[in-house]
């Protein structure tokens, strides 16, 4: 807000790592989210902040950058793990918001995250940002 910048946060969900862990175990759930993270941060800025928020839940978040660029970002995370060959097939979904003006942080968050569930309700393995209509 201060410097008037764009910030664009991506929100992330490994599909199915729950099935994945009663199928095959944790060991190989644990590899499937470090191989994950290897791509986020392998696929990112050095100035974007890559986190790992929860079981299977990751974000990035994108100082000066505009909505459009976070979800090339996601699409690329998206692909790169369907080609990864990741144990069990995982793939995952993504929410992109970017930063509104006067908006605080836990807006921000919010939109992501529902842009986030509208993805995995949608069929998984998919890209949707907080402005794109629910189908």
């Amino acid at each position: 807000r201060r410097y008037g910048r764009a910030l664009t946060l991506v929100m992330f969900d490994i599909d199915r790592l729950g099935q994945l862990n009663a199928a095959l175990g944790h060991d190989v759930g644990d590899e499937a989210i470090a191989r994950f993270g290897s791509i986020l941060t392998d696929s990112c800025r050095l100035t974007d902040l890559v986190a790992r928020t929860d079981g299977a839940e990751f974000a990035c978040l994108m100082p000066d950058t505009e909505g459009k660029w976070g979800t090339l970002y996601a699409e690329r995370v998206r692909a790169a793990v369907a080609a990864a060959r990741i144990p069990g097939g995982l793939t995952c979904s993504a929410g992109v918001a970017q930063w509104r003006d006067a908006e605080d942080p836990e807006a921000l968050v919010a939109r992501a995250g529902q842009a986030l569930y509208r993805a995995k309700h949608q069929g998984r393995d998919r890209v949707l940002t907080a402005d794109a209509r629910a189908a």
